[in-house]
């Protein structure tokens, strides 16, 4: 995995609101802040504080140790979590139908905080990245597939088009419903499908075609 790092000044995983609007407590997240466009631009750090994310020279050490490995980059960065954990559950889900437009901007500026952390890591030598985009409940997806469509897939497509390596998805939940979106996205592939979502299906079906064609 690359290598990263919490920035000295960041209030993340600790107790407060940190500097994306995130609320934590002994390390646990339990609230957010983001209410409105005063707030947003409060908590949104500039993207050039990606920079105190990574060590260069770390970085360099651990691909000049590990030449003949294949070096990742994985975050839970995503735009969808990066939103509803800045707004807080409760606010996210229901400004979503009584706010689509702030809420629109609050992930498409994640979504530009992300790609810039993304571009740093390829920078750095990495050749495969995971968005982390928590998405799903064990019963279903957090929001309609339409909802899907018009307020997340267009910034999973910017960004899996804004680096020249592979990127997979990863989300905990049952995602069946939205995998055709991450096809759309142009994902390579998607990580995290969780048993007890019942996403155990996916597997097995995968495992049956991959021995037929062997056969």
């Amino acid at each position: 995995m690359m290598p990263t790092q919490i920035p000295p000044g960041s209030n993340a995983w600790k107790s407060g609101p940190d500097e994306w609007g995130r609320v934590w407590k002994d390390g646990m997240y339990t609230a957010g802040v983001v209410d409105t466009e005063t707030d947003l631009k409060h908590y949104s750090p500039p993207t050039s504080y990606v920079e105190q994310f990574f060590d260069d020279e770390w970085a360099t050490a651990v691909r000049a140790r590990y030449p003949d490995h294949c070096h990742i980059y994985g975050s839970h960065i995503g735009p969808f979590t990066a939103a509803y954990m800045a707004m807080g559950f409760e606010r996210f889900f229901l400004r979503l139908a009584d706010d689509p437009a702030f809420v629109r901007q609050l992930i498409e500026n994640r979504a530009e905080w992300c790609i810039a952390m993304f571009r740093k890591a390829v920078d750095l030598g990495a050749e495969v990245l995971v968005l982390g985009d928590d998405a799903a409940y064990r019963d279903g997806p957090m929001v309609s597939p339409r909802m899907w469509r018009t307020f997340v897939l267009p910034y999973h497509r910017q960004i899996v088009q804004s680096v020249d390596v592979p990127v997979i998805w990863h989300s905990d939940g049952n995602i069946e419903r939205l995998l055709p979106f991450a096809i759309e996205a142009g994902f390579v592939g998607v990580h995290g499908l969780e048993p007890a979502a019942g996403m155990e299906w996916i597997w097995e079906r995968s495992s049956r075609n991959t021995a037929a064609i062997s056969s």
